[in-house]
């Protein structure tokens, strides 16, 4: 079997799966997708920490590149985990929710110390929903 052949069934088949039968992987993909983004964005431009109040809070607090990596190897460990083609042990998978959820709980405080905005409401309820997902690990499955 040649490696194109076994990313379509294990990798591939994994994403069909995901998106047709199985919500709360559907969660995790998103969450790996916008974490890993984000992360490049701000590795890209770290001015963005001082131009963007969401971010204001974190970029007083120094530190910021230390961020950018945390972010960005959130995402892309999530991501790893979620596409595996095989189900992780219990400890990888719920690392990979911990990560999404701290990050998404900086990002909303972070957001919510100034004011409640747009971000900060949405980064309130993917941290909310991150943090229902670790809770709903189990130790068998996904």
């Amino acid at each position: 079997m040649n490696l194109l052949q076994r990313f379509r069934e294990g990798t591939g088949g994994r994403l069909r799966r995901i998106l047709l039968e199985a919500p709360w992987s559907n969660h995790d993909l998103l969450s790996g997708l916008i974490l890993s983004l984000i992360g490049l964005l701000l590795l890209a431009k770290p001015e963005l920490y001082a131009v963007l109040r969401t971010l204001n809070f974190i970029e007083q607090q120094g530190h910021t590149d230390e961020w950018s990596f945390l972010i960005l190897f959130s995402g892309l460990y999530g991501l790893i985990v979620t596409l595996w083609c095989v189900a992780p042990s219990f400890w990888i998978r719920i690392t990979a929710r911990m990560g999404y959820a701290l990050c998404f709980l900086t990002l909303a405080f972070s957001s919510l110390r100034f004011s409640t905005t747009p971000s900060a409401v949405a980064f309130s309820l993917i941290a909310l929903w991150s943090i229902v997902g670790i809770l709903r690990t189990q130790a068998s499955g996904r």
